[in-house]
């Protein structure tokens, strides 16, 4: 494909690029972290697992304002400036205190310095580099998430067994400065520009505004329905997602599994997650996108009940982490993808800056509902019956999206309301 011809250089820096960003970097690694943090500090699992919320307070703070200025002033200076950044807040939290607020604010920290290598910055490119096999490329460039992903908790477990904690933060600081800078610096480009027809001067009016490139602005996009209907659909999967992932190595071990059994567990939710993207971006490309997720969305339902039913059996405890990682990979993808298919480029990076915050703040709060759940219960059970009633309500939620076609200048475009 003429597309992949051309842009398969920056397809392959946004794979590596993003798979060290900030999301990666903190959602794989915080499982492996709590034994040892607890042990030193004597925290509890749900305040350890309560730093997610803080990820997500500083995705909040930032992800609209950077996708913006990515609009404006382009995606590849930012992504530089913020890689370098991660990685001093990586290093930087080796001197925290004792304290859990502490340990909170340097998650903020390291949000913030990182939020250039999130995933609106990324795909924001991608999607002017391709059109007719856009669906796909998502998936492609994410994929590093889930290839990463599957490694880090391994690492990360014996960095800090050999290490510490704080070895464990050094090693996460270098993956931005080791992988991502150098394929950025080499490949990571903004898309040929598309010249816009030439107005005719002498028609002004309702003619001359129909030849205007289509496309929402930031405030239009935020004011349409199918915003935050697609907004609370995609919220679910992470409270849940995010929620099991950071406790799965607890959840795990506390069936009796060791912790390298339970690690390797995980990063098979990283594995899972490369194969959801592949799968869902051929899907979106070729088949009705609205329905195709709506039914993706079923997939981990099965895997919160897979999970729940799996006992100490290490196969069909695999078999639920796999399920689970599927619709890891399914969602950003999804909801990058129907963010350009609803709304054109022009502020594709604020508009997906704000769903892709809606979806963080979600999965912020699932790692604390979740061990908060297991404190007062003694049992992960309810959480995961939980979990696959609200991916039944967010399938029903994305299948029942109505876009309808109209043209404005000649061109077709998707309308929503």
């Amino acid at each position: 494909m003429e597309e992949y011809r051309k842009g398969w250089p920056v397809l392959l820096s946004c794979i590596l690029g993003c798979s060290v960003g900030v999301h990666v970097l903190l959602q794989y690694s915080l499982g492996p972290l709590i034994a040892p943090l607890t042990k030193e500090f004597g925290w509890t699992s749900a305040q350890i697992t309560g730093a997610m919320f803080f990820k997500s307070v500083g995705v909040l703070i930032m992800a609209v304002a950077v996708g913006a200025l990515s609009d404006r002033h382009g995606a590849r200076q930012i992504a530089l400036l913020s890689l370098c950044l991660l990685a001093c807040a990586c290093f930087g939290m080796t001197l925290i205190p004792g304290n859990i607020w502490f340990f909170y604010a340097g998650y903020v920290v390291i949000v913030v310095a990182g939020a250039g290598t999130l995933p609106m910055i990324w795909t924001r490119v991608l999607v002017g580099w391709f059109s007719a096999g856009r669906g796909l490329a998502i998936g492609i460039s994410l994929m590093g998430n889930g290839l990463v992903g599957a490694m880090l908790p391994s690492y990360v477990t014996w960095l800090a067994d050999h290490w510490g904690w704080r070895g464990a933060f050094i090693g996460l600081g270098i993956l931005p400065l080791v992988v991502g800078l150098p394929i950025t610096l080499w490949a990571f480009r903004e898309p040929p520009r598309v010249e816009a027809p030439k107005l005719d001067e002498t028609r002004t009016g309702d003619a001359a505004q129909s030849e205007a490139p289509p496309g929402f602005t930031f405030r239009a996009a935020i004011g349409t329905r199918v915003f935050w209907q697609m907004g609370a659909a995609f919220a679910l999967g992470p409270l849940v997602l995010i929620g099991v992932l950071v406790n799965l190595v607890p959840l795990l071990t506390d069936r009796g599994m060791s912790r390298d059994v339970a690690a390797a567990l995980t990063g098979l939710f990283g594995i899972a997650v490369v194969a959801g993207r592949l799968l869902t971006g051929w899907l979106l490309d070729n088949f009705n996108p609205e329905r195709t997720v709506a039914l993706l969305l079923l997939i981990p339902l099965a895997g919160c009940l897979g999970l729940f039913i799996s006992g100490t059996n290490i196969l069909a405890c695999g078999l639920g982490v796999a399920l689970l990682g599927i619709a890891a990979g399914m969602e950003a993808d999804a909801a990058a993808y129907l963010a350009a298919r609803y709304y054109g480029r022009a502020h594709y990076g604020a508009i997906y800056g704000l769903l892709y915050t809606i979806i963080t703040l979600s999965g912020g709060v699932g790692p604390f509902i979740i061990s908060t759940s297991f404190g007062r219960t003694g049992s992960y059970s309810p959480a995961l019956i939980g979990g696959a009633g609200l991916f039944a309500i967010s399938s029903l939620l994305v299948g029942l999206l109505r876009p309808r076609m109209s043209a404005k200048g000649g061109v077709a475009m998707l309308a929503v309301r």
